[in-house]
């Protein structure tokens, strides 16, 4: 494919892209109306702000289309720890830019014939899968690094729950003294506890609410906890047992954990020292032997 056909098509991209903008500021005019009054009147709200907001009301209409990769993104982005929409739209924002980038970089050396053209569009496409597959496995990998920190608080975090609940608070009041006392040394529990209780202060069901967090959360002995407290607000009674077995489970749960690693660890170790430390080995205790053999068979 010659240059010029990339550069057509690459402009009927952008007309496409362009259109399509064009209609969803339409459907979102009314909405952005009513900010920008609202900002104009506040006096408070810097261009950089309003274009944020702009992004944020694109992609909170963007999720109400229900299509099923947008779902899954957005999931993914509930499981990494951004919970709000302002926090996925600044997410998204960043892995675009870094998206465009890279599609800026691969452009670049198309322009300046440092690819031939006969590869121009398969470095594109590449550039642009790529780019794409990376972010995802980034989210990815986030989703999973933020499950075990999770799981590495709610060790020292039942231990303060059950302590609270011992003194005789409610379900709501420990959640409250426990997001207010140990936000610094459990954030990522704190986040998705205030979760819970803003719903919850929003006036839906309790029980609903926590087996609604525990369902888009990655980590197991989170999942376990919501699903006790759902237990508790259903049918009520004491947990300060469950807690205690619940602790006794993720410790349990994490020794496990750490003999598997040693295992792997273990099993590691012993082909790099069959790798590297036998054959030198072998040279430093054979070797003599097998020049003095040698030199002896010369003779």
């Amino acid at each position: 494919m010659s240059l010029s056909t990339y550069w057509l098509l690459a402009g009927l991209f952008l007309l496409a892209s362009a259109v399509s903008l064009i209609v969803l500021s339409l459907r979102l005019q009314r909405a952005r109306s009513v900010e920008q009054n609202l900002a104009r009147t506040m006096a408070q709200v810097t261009r950089r702000e309003a274009m944020f907001q702009q992004s944020q009301a694109i992609w909170r209409q963007t999720k109400y289309l229900r299509f099923a990769s947008i779902t899954d993104i957005q999931l993914l982005l509930r499981k990494a720890g951004y919970l709000t929409n302002r926090e996925q739209t600044s997410c998204l924002l960043k892995v675009m830019l870094a998206w465009a980038t890279m599609q800026g970089m691969a452009v670049m050396a198309i322009i300046e014939r440092q690819v031939a053209s006969e590869q121009a569009m398969g470095l594109l496409v590449l550039s642009t899968a790529g780019g794409a597959y990376l972010a995802l496995q980034w989210l990815k990998k986030k989703v999973v690094s933020r499950a075990k920190m999770i799981d590495e608080e709610l060790i020292m975090g039942l231990q303060m729950m059950k302590t609270l609940w011992d003194v005789g608070l409610s379900l709501e009041s420990m959640l409250r003294a426990y997001t207010a006392e140990l936000k610094e040394m459990t954030p990522e529990m704190n986040k998705e506890l205030l979760l819970a209780l803003s719903k919850i202060e929003a006036g839906q069901d309790r029980a609903w609410v926590f087996v609604e967090v525990a369902r888009v959360n990655e980590s197991l002995g989170m999942q376990d906890l919501l699903n006790m407290f759902a237990q508790v607000s259903d049918s009520g009674g004491s947990m300060s047992d469950s807690l205690a077995q619940l602790t006794l489970l993720l410790r349990d749960r994490r020794r496990t954990q750490l003999q598997e690693k040693v295992s792997k660890l273990s099993g590691r170790m012993s082909v790099v020292m069959m790798l590297f430390l036998f054959p030198p080995l072998f040279v430093v205790l054979a070797g003599p032997g097998m020049m003095a053999l040698g030199r002896a068979l010369g003779n």
